[in-house]
């Protein structure tokens, strides 16, 4: 009895962990106190709000708690003891790998935890000392990656750690868009929430863009000087409706530009659709920039949650 509860207890276990969704960070960059530019995760988005000002919990040195801000917003290294007990606080092995996924590049790039600084720097609306460690942004300093080829890459770029990598290459897709008819939304094929929408804002005008396998339909709708995005998305051989969601435009929230069908340089186009990510239905991405949050992945589907992705977005 003993060993069948054991054994029920390591399946129940081992399914959690398999079933737990990946924590995906943002790729932002810095410039260091020699002007450099490397690229930056921030790992405090989650953390933040959960540390202690204790002295056994402190990750930022004393000196840079009363230091003044200067230039580089009081950049620092964490030194061993420190960096040792902020990945103990963060749930990150040294063994750990790091995964860069550009949507841009369509390709994962993998760096070792071990061989990566941990570094801190204020936040940039943080001015006067005393500062509390809730103060600092602190993340991983990734060298040598290829900002200048990577688009808009603290939007289009996903971050993993972990032992394996989450990501999937060669399927990413870029969404380009023609003006089209709107006649294809009528109220009877579109749930209740999405088609009372249509009667509740005036209609503007209507995109499409298609894959080898889905069509995507974009309609406008405006209410005032606010401009809401409806989106709904076929299956070419069905004609069903295998998604459809809306994007509300705010004050914490702006619809992103189209990418129109003449603009072919990668480094303007918003919206993605493809399978970046192992044993996970095909995203769909890039429609809301969030001012005070951070943005989310969507699949298409009706079964799998979106991710929101960790960007540490405090002001």
């Amino acid at each position: 009895m003993k060993h069948s509860l054991f054994f029920l207890i390591f399946v129940y276990s081992a399914l959690i962990v398999q079933s737990r969704e990946p924590e995906i960070f943002a790729l932002s960059s810095l410039f260091r106190e020699d002007c450099e530019e490397v690229g930056f995760v921030s790992l405090t988005d989650d953390l933040s709000f959960r540390w202690s000002d204790h002295p056994d919990s402190v990750i930022i040195a004393n000196s840079f708690l009363k230091r003044r801000k200067n230039s580089s917003r009081n950049y620092h290294q964490l030194d061993s003891d420190n960096r040792a007990l902020f990945l103990e606080m963060a749930g990150i092995k040294e063994s750990d790998k790091v995964f860069i996924y550009n949507l841009n590049l369509d390709t994962t790039m993998t760096f070792h935890m071990d061989e990566l600084s941990i570094s801190a720097q204020l936040g940039p609306f943080i001015e006067e000392p005393p500062y509390r460690q809730i103060d600092y942004w602190v993340g991983l300093e990734i060298e040598g990656m290829p900002l200048s080829r990577m688009g808009n890459y603290h939007e289009n770029s996903f971050v993993a750690i972990g032992e394996e990598n989450p990501f999937s290459e060669g399927n990413a897709q870029p969404l380009v868009w023609e003006v089209t008819d709107s006649s294809y939304f009528t109220v009877d094929q579109l749930n209740p929430e999405n088609s009372a929408l249509l009667h509740e804002f005036q209609s503007g005008d209507s995109y499409v863009s298609e894959t080898e396998d889905r069509v995507f339909h974009l309609q406008n709708l405006q209410a005032k000087n606010t401009l809401h995005l409806l989106l709904v998305i076929l299956d070419s051989q069905s004609d069903s409706i295998v998604f459809e969601k809306a994007f509300y435009e705010g004050e914490s929230a702006t619809i992103k530009p189209l990418t129109n069908i003449n603009e072919s340089h990668s480094r303007s186009i918003y919206q993605w659709t493809g399978k970046v990510f192992k044993n996970k239905p095909p995203i769909i991405y890039g429609f809301l920039g969030q001012i005070y949050d951070c943005p989310k992945i969507d699949f298409i589907g009706k079964s799998q949650k979106p991710i929101r992705i960790l960007c540490d977005n405090r002001l």
